[in-house]
């Protein structure tokens, strides 16, 4: 634009650029070029605050991404926190769950037995004779080998 404006000076005859007209032409010229020099000077202002501009909205952009971050990763170690705590309290639910299943097994198999054999093996009758009868010992070689069988299976199945 700036030599657009220099090569139509440069083109206008003499006799143009002489007398009041000359004049009023060389000063609408100069305040043209000075007007082109002002807004070139803004343009180049307004293009570096656009830089400037862009950069801080990076800057901020990144900013506000690593507080998210930061935000984020407290939360995630506080969930962290809860299910090792919510994990602890299943282990010992659990831990009771199979206190309670073995004591079952332990005692259910000799009650289940005793209740079939009608425990007709000690007689509270009247008199000094033998209150155990003597068959007792078929009560037990029947019962400990089912208990041990079902904690052994009970064992088995909760270790798989």
């Amino acid at each position: 634009m700036k030599e657009a404006m220099q090569k139509f000076w440069a083109q206008l005859p003499d006799e143009r650029k002489a007398g009041a007209e000359g004049a009023q032409l060389d000063k609408l010229h100069r305040s043209l070029l000075s007007r082109l020099d002002f807004y070139t000077a803004k343009l180049v202002g307004i293009e570096n605050y656009q830089a400037t501009t862009l950069e801080r909205l990076h800057i901020q952009r990144s900013a506000l991404y690593n507080l998210l971050s930061q935000r984020e990763s407290k939360i995630q170690f506080q969930m962290a926190g809860e299910q090792r705590r919510l994990a602890h309290a299943s282990k010992r639910d659990s831990t009771a769950m199979k206190t309670i299943s073995l004591l079952g097994a332990i005692f259910l198999p000799g009650t289940f037995l005793a209740s079939v054999f009608s425990m007709t093996f000690f007689d509270f009758g009247a008199g000094a004779e033998t209150v155990v009868s003597t068959q007792l010992w078929v009560y037990f070689v029947i019962t400990v080998p089912v208990t041990a069988a079902i904690v052994l299976g009970w064992l088995q199945f909760d270790q798989h």
